[in-house]
Formats: C-alpha cells, structure tokens, sequence
C-alpha cells in the first residue's frame, strides 16, 4: 500500500502554477482545507550555503626525496673582483754589473779580437757606427764570426 499525503485545499485557483505540465501549489496567508493529493511535485534544488572555512589539519609526514634534475647551463662570467692587497717585499737580489761597455771595434768581423772572458759576459761591445752586441759567453750566442760573441 502506498502513502498518499494529506495537503490543505487551496482557496483560491490563482495559486496554482504550471511548471512543464504539473500543478505547483503555492500559498501564502491561505484559507485552507484538507485535499488529498494522488501525485507530488518536487521543485528543483535549492541553493548551495556557505559555511565559514574549519581549522587546518595537521601536517602529513615528507614525502619521499625524488631524483636529481640534470644539470644547469653554464652561467655567464662574473665580474672581475677587486686587486688584492700588495705582497710584502721581496729579498734584496745581488748587486749587478749595471750597463757597460767592455771594448768597442770597427767593424763585425773584428768581435773576436776582444778576447772576452766568463767576467765579460752580459757586458757589451760596441761597434763604430751604433751597433750594439752583448756578450753570452763562449759559443753560447747566435751572432758574430764563429760565434764566440
């Protein structure tokens, strides 16, 4: 057996609606009876309220470590930095033989006449004219007649 809900009558027939063929009742301030009704519209959904946001829940463990990326591109050059400060000063070196000039000649060929020794080397010869040859000791320089000069 079926349940059939008991409404109150409507007074007055302007307080029905049709909506897609179906009687909707609507009533406001009514003077109403009992009426026994065989089928029942249901309107749609109403609105969705809004309630204020709950706490926050606790904090759920770390997750796993995941894999390394690939490596970057290269960045570009930075800036020079600053000079650093001054080093101390260095050792005092020997004494040097300073510029001179151990024999001069008048010409290339006469080099050799100079009979220069191991105290000669680093010293000069002067040829007439301006030409200018430093002695690097016995058979180590690339210049002069046998390469003794």
């Amino acid at each position: 057996m079926s349940y059939i809900p008991t409404f109150n009558k409507i007074i007055n027939n302007s307080n029905i609606e049709y909506v897609n063929e179906a009687p909707i009742f609507r009533a406001q301030n009514a003077v109403i009876d009992q009426l026994q009704v065989s089928n029942i519209v249901i309107g749609g959904t109403g609105a969705i309220g809004f309630g204020s946001t709950g706490p926050q829940g606790p904090m759920g463990s770390a997750g796993l470590i995941g894999q390394t990326g690939p490596q970057g591109l290269i960045g570009e050059i930075g800036l020079i930095g600053p000079t650093g400060a001054i080093g101390p000063q260095g050792s005092v070196g020997v004494t040097g033989k300073g510029f001179v000039i151990f024999s001069s000649v008048s010409s290339f060929s006469q080099l050799c006449s100079t009979n220069p020794t191991g105290s000669n080397i680093g010293e000069f010869v002067l040829i007439t004219g301006g030409d200018l040859y430093v002695y690097a000791g016995s058979g180590l320089g690339t210049t002069g007649p046998a390469v003794v000069h």
